[in-house]
């Protein structure tokens, strides 16, 4: 109620919907546990984000059917790209709707500035393409490639420290050598992702 006088909308985390709270069908319920809480939600009447699958600072990420383990973090990042937010969950097309859409999230305790480019360039990449991409675009294979050139070109321009994401090979000198001035940086992040949309033509 008192958001609602404040024409403001609150999200709680699926723990209090789980729990049988008396919601007002205006709160979003935000799942983390699994895509099925997410799914009783927006049957509610509840609009819902996901984040399950979606933890890039995950010890043990899913794997779900792609690997027996993920010894890569680009295994990890297949696995993560694999998990479509509203996909077998017998959802109507009115209840779809209510799916904002996801969120990449990461545990405060477990990331820090040596970290956090490792998890955040490696698997919020593919993350992205997950929520960004449409349904039917799910070849992992080229997933890998555009994952891999967008690691390599951030480190080439100083915009991330991540370390691989398997057995490539990124040339760090060149045309594309580091600058480390902060002015150059906004330039440097138009022309990555000019060239990571034209690697994303070519795989496809």
């Amino acid at each position: 109620e008192v958001y609602s006088r404040k024409s403001r909308r609150a999200i709680v985390w699926e723990d209090v919907f789980a729990a049988g709270a008396t919601l007002s069908t205006d709160v979003i319920v935000h799942a983390w546990r699994s895509r099925e809480i997410m799914a009783k939600a927006v049957k509610a009447g509840h609009e819902a984000i996901l984040s399950y699958a979606y933890y890039v600072d995950r010890q043990d990420p899913l794997c779900s059917g792609t690997c027996d383990v993920n010894w890569l973090f680009i295994w990890s990042a297949r696995d993560m790209y694999s998990v479509d937010p509203i996909e077998g969950l017998d959802l109507s097309p009115e209840e779809a709707k209510r799916v904002l859409g996801g969120e990449i999230c990461q545990w405060g305790e477990a990331v820090d500035s040596v970290n956090i480019d490792g998890q955040l360039h490696t698997r919020g990449v593919a993350v992205a393409e997950r929520f960004w991409s449409d349904a039917s675009v799910t070849d992992p294979n080229s997933l890998e490639v555009r994952s891999m050139l967008f690691r390599c070109l951030a480190v080439r321009r100083g915009i991330s420290q991540a370390g691989p994401l398997s057995t490539d090979y990124c040339a760090l000198n060149g045309d594309h050598a580091m600058d480390e001035s902060p002015e150059s940086k906004p330039q440097r992040s138009v022309t990555m992702m000019k060239e990571i949309a034209m690697a994303q033509t070519t795989a496809t």
